[in-house]
């Protein structure tokens, strides 16, 4: 069985360990496999789909709290780099940051938990505004 690849470059997936490797092919030899009436695997199966695609949406939930950071640094004239500057604020019980840091930490963390959830369950790609809901559902 062969693979197509973007650039139309092609794999052999016939391995008797049931394992596929990246080995292109002779074009002959492909040539053949389609004569013999062989049809290759499309460019992605679903399961590498589902994973670009949590790929993908892990960099929208990045984006999302990252966002988040800044309309506070703007609002509040302060300058959190991203998620991993509150920790220090958070221990520091004397820090004048230190509710806003714990309030960000909880935060990221329910909306990773959301996101997750949601792709232990989902059995299908959501589209962007599906996703995006599932980010605006989770309270501040």
């Amino acid at each position: 069985m062969y693979k197509l690849t973007s650039g139309n470059m092609v794999i052999d997936l016939n391995f008797g360990d049931g394992k596929s490797r990246f080995v292109p092919i002779e074009a002959e030899e492909y040539k053949q496999f389609l004569l013999d009436g062989g049809v290759p695997e499309p460019e992605f199966t679903q399961q590498e789909l589902i994973t670009k695609a949590i790929s993908h949406f892990e960099g929208v939930t990045d984006a999302f709290i990252q966002n988040k950071i800044d309309a506070h640094n703007t609002l509040n004239g302060v300058k959190f780099k991203d998620i991993d500057s509150f920790p220090k604020y958070a221990m520091n019980t004397a820090s004048a940051h230190h509710a806003i840091a714990n309030k960000f930490i909880a935060y990221a963390d329910n909306i990773w938990k959301a996101v997750r959830t949601y792709f232990l369950s989902a059995t299908a790609i959501p589209t962007e505004a599906e996703f995006q809901a599932i980010l605006d559902g989770i309270a501040f």
